[in-house]
């Protein structure tokens, strides 16, 4: 169950990345820090 919850937790930074390469550098930078917020408040 936990890979599951690791996999979801890890798609979307992979999408983002994705997306950022897609798109350019600007929404990779605007986009990450919003992110890493969310996903470290989900692992606390």
């Amino acid at each position: 169950m936990q890979v599951f919850v690791a996999l979801a937790q890890v798609l979307p930074i992979v999408g983002l990345w994705i997306a950022a390469c897609l798109t350019g550098r600007a929404a990779f930078l605007v986009g990450i820090p919003p992110l890493i917020a969310f996903w470290l408040w989900q692992g606390a």
